[in-house]
């Protein structure tokens, strides 16, 4: 299969193409430069990788949870895309992706991905590495530290995604889990997607480019401005 992979849901611009199971990516770092940025870098991504958006068979996309701008932006060019070309699409959680590339690079099989989201908030999910892919444990959640966490103490965890850095100590003491080690750095990126988007495209996860539909997990944010001035 042709397979292209897209997230913008962090700081980064993150993409691959997997050309029959050879894979080529771009990663930036572009803080919010991503609408500017992402139809060229993919652009110049399938001519290095030899490829026409014509020989695809299908889109992975991170869906989120993340930046609210930046989520919407990977749905924008998912949904053109796939509807132009009349090819599937395959959503996928952009905190599985973390835990999928925190386990590629440091072979941790129990990781809690969690980015920051604001104040002292965190997007947050936990997963177990299963068969070589992140699988959920329990539903992704927005998580503060007054909220109850529902995970194992008797596993030694590993934190991954920003969430880990300046506000780390916090979401630990909050979480009150044993944690091994944390990859603050660590963001969504296109291989880890791909490896994921495969797994739920064989379970049959696909859909239509019009359904392709972004997580927020703060459902106010996805509100209209119309809306929320009427209640």
């Amino acid at each position: 299969m042709n397979l292209l992979a897209i997230d913008t849901s962090s700081r980064a611009c993150a993409l691959a193409v997997s050309r029959s199971g050879h894979i080529e990516e771009s990663f930036a770092v572009l803080e919010r430069r991503h609408s500017q940025e992402v139809l060229g870098r993919l652009i110049d991504l399938m001519q290095s990788a030899g490829i026409g958006l014509s020989e695809l068979d299908a889109i992975i996309f991170g869906q989120g949870p993340g930046s609210f701008t930046g989520v919407r932006i990977a749905v924008g060019v998912v949904q053109g895309l796939g509807f132009g070309l009349d090819i599937p699409v395959v959503p996928v959680s952009s905190l599985a992706a973390i835990a999928q590339g925190t386990f590629r690079e440091s072979g941790s099989v129990d990781i809690v991905s969690a980015l920051h989201a604001r104040a002292d908030e965190f997007f947050m999910g936990a997963f177990h590495i299963s068969e070589g892919c992140a699988e959920p444990v329990i539903p992704e959640l927005i998580h503060s530290p007054t909220d109850a966490a529902e995970l194992s103490r008797t596993i030694a965890w590993t934190g991954a995604g920003d969430g880990w850095g300046e506000h780390g100590a916090l979401l630990a003491s909050s979480l009150d889990v044993r944690i091994a080690a944390s990859f603050a750095e660590t963001l969504p990126r296109g291989t880890d997607l791909i490896a994921l988007g495969e797994r739920a495209y064989a379970r049959g996860a696909a859909v239509v480019a019009e359904n392709a539909r972004p997580v927020y997990l703060r459902e106010v944010v996805a509100r209209t401005i119309a809306e929320r001035q009427g209640e």
